[in-house]
This record gives structure tokens, sequence and C-alpha cells, in this order.
């Protein structure tokens, strides 16, 4: 094998790992994000979780938090829950960061 398929090899190893990371990164933010919501919502155990998986699949279904940030709108609308699209976007990003942060401390 020579040097440069070496180093291709050493990089698409490093895409791949990053693409995973980026992938954990973003399904644990949702999940934080969603048992933040439910506890907002007044949701408890098995509810909780449920309603993180639920905005984890909503999430799968969409190229961006759009979609994410829409449901616990609504569903902040429903219960009239006076939380702003701001202040649910800084508790999904402040989420993203602690995660990174855990990750980078593995």
């Amino acid at each position: 094998m020579s040097g440069l398929d070496k180093r291709k090899d050493v990089f698409e190893a490093k895409f791949k790992n990053d693409e995973e990371t980026k992938f954990k990164v973003r399904v644990k933010s949702v999940k934080s994000l969603g048992l933040w919501a439910a506890d907002k919502l007044g949701l408890e155990g098995s509810e909780s979780e449920s309603y993180a998986k639920k905005l984890v699949d909503i999430d799968f279904k969409s190229p961006s938090f759009v979609e994410v940030v829409a449901e616990i709108e609504e569903d902040f609308k429903e219960k009239e829950i006076k939380i702003s699209n701001h202040q649910i976007e800084t508790q999904l990003k402040d989420g993203e960061e602690e995660i990174i942060k855990a990750l980078l401390e593995e």
C-alpha cells in the first residue's frame, strides 16, 4: 500500500468518525431538548421518554431542527406555556454544547 493509499484510508476513517460523532451529538441534543420540553409540559417517566423519542423521530425526517422546534412550540401553545422560540433554540444550543464537551472529555 502506497503512502497515498494510507493517507486516503486515514482520511476516510476520520471522516466516518466525524460523521458518527455529529450524528450522536444531534440525537443526544434533540433527546435532551425533548426531556427539557417534557418537563415543562409536566410529563414524567415513560411519558417524558416517549416525548423525547417522538422529537428524535421528527428530527430524522427533517434536515434541520425547524420541525422539532415547531413541534415543541405547538405543544407549548396547546398547554398555554409561555416559552419563546428563542428560549427553545437556546436550550437546544446549550444542550448541544454540553454534549460536545462531554464527548471531548471521554
